[in-house]
Parts: C-alpha cells; structure tokens; sequence
C-alpha cells in the first residue's frame, strides 16, 4: 500500500522522497558492480570472469536507469511546481528517513546483496515471508494535522509510486489539470538530451501517469509482463551466481570490499566503517569531490537557469564524463585499496558521501566559474596521486579528464 496523498505540499514531498530513493538505490547500485573483480589475476577462471563481467555490466545498466527513472521525478517534480530534488542522506539508511524495511546502505557484491536488491524491485504480491513493513522513525505520535505532509511507510518503491499516482489523479479531480500541472514545459527535460533513457516533457495528468508506468514498469513490471525488469534481472544474476557457487565452493566473484566506507563520520548517518589508510583517504576524497561536482553538474542542468543550448549540452557532457572518465576508474582503483594499516583486507570502496556544499548553484555566470574551478583544483589533486604505479594509469586518466573539462569552461 502506498502513501495517501491529499495536497500539493504531500505531493511534492513524496516526489522529494521518490527521487532521494532512486538516487540512492544508484549509487548501491554502482557500489556492487564496482565491488566485481576484473581481471584474470584476481584468481577466477575464464568462465567466471566472462560472468562476471556480464554481471557488471547488467547491474550498471540498472543504475543507468535509475539515473533515468531520477530525471522522469524530476520532471514530474517540475510539472507540479515543486524543482529538481538532488538532495539526499549519507549511506546507511534504516528506518530513518525512510521505511525500515527499505535497507540502503552500501555492500560489495554477495548473496545478502544481491537478495536486498530483489527485494527493493520486489513487485507487491511478490514480497518475501522475511519482509515486513515497519514503521518510520520519523513518523508523529499525534494524528495529522492535514496541513504538512505527513512521513508514511509503504511496502515497496513500487507502492510509493503508486501513491504518488493515486495523488495525482486526486489533485486533479480536485483542482483541474491546468491548475495542477502549472510547472514551465520548456525546463523540462526530453529523451533526447540524457543518455540515460529519458522521458517527455510533463503537460497533463496522461504524460505524468505514463512516466510513472515507465518507471514501475522497468523496476518491478506489470502483472502479465516481467521480463527484462530490473526485478527479473536481478533474480536471473541470482541464478547463474548459485550455479557457479554449487560448482566451485571457493568461488569469490568480488573484492573484500569495506560494507558502508566512509573518510569521516557523518551526521545524518550510522552504523558507516571509518576507512583509516591515509593514502586510500585521499583516493576517497577525490572520488568524492568528484561525485560532489557530477551532481552540482546535474542540478544546473536540470534547474536551466537562462543558459544556452549548447551551454546545457556542454554541463551535461561535463557530468557523463565525470562518471565514465573520472568516477569509474577512481571506484577501480579504491576498491582495491586497503581499508586500514592493518593489511590489505578488507579493501575500500567509493562511499558516495554527500555534505552540505552539495546544492544547485542558482547563478548561471558564477556557476561556471565555480566548475571550472574546481575542476582545475581536482585535476591538479588526481594528478598529485599519480605517484604509486598500481594506480598511475587510472589517476592520470582522471587528472587529463578533469583538466580538460576545465578549460571548457574558461
């Protein structure tokens, strides 16, 4: 059952927490397919590593999607008046912000993952005798008042958006369409400028119910039809992972990676694991900034404050490549960087960490001032890391990207 959802204020607060989850349900995403081992010496056969390898690519093409399905809420966020919602909470997350039975945190790639997973795709009528809908911490303990929004819990993400549709569909028996969908079309985005699948502009009540169908649809499914889903890939992986562990008892598909990273202890957040080797640190760190600038990028971008066509084209470029040029082979370094002093086991792993300075910058000149130089700050910090041989390739790679980036904002 989903959230019940009587104003505009609720509407936009569980869009808010529809696009906090797809953000976050992203980078455990990443986390996983970065955690998979990638080469021949890392003691697999080459049957293994060929799937593996297939593996990797199937659970990043489902955080490509999701990037995809966080542009359709922020469309859908857009067309109600609401903005662009890039905000989130530090991993992990258990009934604090969310449903307690929604467990987000980050966790290398094993059958307790891969389950979690399944369950967050899980269709309703679908869910396991373990799970269990919980409440939230958040939640009042006086009735509601109707006038703010009210925190509820829901069985899965699919129900959440199922509330959300119910919500729509009440608002405009309400108000009428035009006075609910009253956000500019021209800001929002098309499938044609995001490589991550997109979705129309948001002008009425049947372009907003189909994003939602698209979004349920490739994560859960429809009744009849479950093939291709993220649900149904998850479970095909599940599947081929048993057959190679019947056969091959030893079989370690992924790196010792650390279960909730983290360089500093955040405040909205617990239960994270201090990663203590100083050099591996600074790795982090600029995984992190990195992170940080891709989604300053992303909320410029989204947000069209005034720029140019090929201004937008330009920041979104500079995101796409921040993930494949710079985040990507930083996440292959760090997953096989050492977590303390201690030894080489447990290694790191990208920690995804959000703090405060992590907002949209609302002022188009002075935003591309502050990109390109922070991209210049971070090329010349990757490039002061290069020493070390084992990651020399990698970190020059991101130090040429990151410099190139920013002179294309000069």
């Amino acid at each position: 059952m989903g959230p019940q959802i009587s104003n505009r204020d609720e509407l936009i607060f569980y869009l808010m927490e529809a696009a906090e989850l797809e953000h976050l349900l992203c980078c455990s995403y990443l986390f996983a397919a970065f955690s998979l081992k990638s080469r021949e010496d890392e003691g697999m056969s080459p049957a293994q590593l060929e799937a593996v390898g297939g593996w990797k690519r199937q659970i990043l093409d489902i955080a490509i999607q999701e990037m995809g399905h966080l542009s359709a809420v922020s469309n859908l966020l857009t067309a109600v008046g609401g903005a662009p919602h890039f905000q989130r909470p530090n991993f992990p997350q258990q009934g604090r912000y969310y449903p307690g039975h929604l467990e987000l945190t980050l966790a290398p790639f094993n059958p307790e993952t891969l389950e979690r997973f399944i369950a967050f795709e899980r269709p309703d009528g679908h869910t396991s005798p373990s799970a269990v809908t919980s409440e939230r911490l958040e939640a009042r303990a006086t009735p509601d008042s109707e006038v703010l929004p009210e925190p509820q819990s829901y069985s899965s993400v699919g129900s959440l958006y199922r509330g959300i549709e119910a919500g729509l569909k009440a608002l405009v028996d309400q108000y009428g369409e035009t006075n609910v969908f009253i956000g500019p079309p021209a800001v929002q985005l098309t499938m044609h400028q995001l490589p991550f699948g997109g979705f129309e502009p948001i002008l009425d009540l049947d372009a907003a119910l189909a994003a939602i169908a698209q979004i349920v649809e490739e994560g859960e499914g429809t009744q009849g039809d479950r093939e291709n889903t993220h649900y149904a890939r998850f479970l095909e992986v599940q599947k081929e992972f048993q057959r190679f562990t019947d056969s091959d008892p030893s079989f370690a598909p992924a790196h010792p990676v650390l279960p909730n990273p983290s360089t500093r202890r955040p405040s909205d957040a617990a239960g994270i694991a201090l990663v203590h080797h100083s050099e591996t640190v600074h790795v982090m760190d600029l995984f992190n900034a990195s992170y940080a600038l891709m989604i300053q990028l992303l909320a410029r971008f989204f947000t069209r404050g005034g720029e140019t066509e090929e201004e937008l084209e330009e920041l979104l470029d500079a995101a796409v490549t921040l993930m494949t040029s710079v985040l990507t082979p930083i996440a292959e370094i760090i997953v096989r960087l050492p977590a303390t002093e201690l030894g080489p086991i447990p290694t790191a792993g990208p920690s995804f960490e959000f703090h405060r300075a992590i907002q949209a910058l609302p002022h188009r000149s002075s935003a591309r001032k502050r990109f390109r130089e922070r991209l210049a700050e971070l090329g010349d910090f990757a490039a002061a890391l290069e020493r070390s041989p084992d990651r020399r390739d990698h970190l020059a790679e991101a130090a040429r990207s990151l410099r190139e980036l920013a002179d294309r904002f000069e």
